[in-house]
């Protein structure tokens, strides 16, 4: 059984080369006997949630809208304890709604053309 106060840990999938590392993952944290509650995001989310087997403790959504109004009220609505940003282009507005939540995160699997602004 899914505790309601479990904390919520955000995964976002980014590029579909992390996929297998994100639904991995979040498989692992939902099967802690409720210890947890999972958000993935993807800008995929339909073909990454075909590939996992439905569990109660993991939802798919798309990700926040890059901006601060968008970022923030994902965040609001959301309430992640945490986030895991899986490759991908970094989001400026999201990265700094995040920070200003002060939401532990970790940006993982981000090559440089993920991290550069310029593109």
């Amino acid at each position: 059984m899914i505790s309601p106060g479990a904390p919520l840990v955000w995964l976002h999938c980014g590029s579909s080369s992390s996929a297998g590392a994100v639904l991995s993952l979040a498989q692992h944290l939902a099967d802690q006997e409720g210890l947890y509650r999972v958000l993935v995001t993807a800008p995929t989310r339909d073909r990454l949630e075909r590939r996992i087997a439905p569990h109660p403790a993991i939802t798919f959504a798309p990700p926040p809208s890059d901006t601060p109004a968008g970022a923030r009220g994902f965040l609001e609505d959301a309430k992640p304890a945490t986030a895991l940003w899986f490759g991908g282009a970094l989001k400026p507005a999201v990265s700094t709604a995040i920070e200003n939540a002060a939401i532990p995160a970790i940006l993982g699997n981000l090559g440089m053309p993920d991290l550069d602004p310029l593109g």
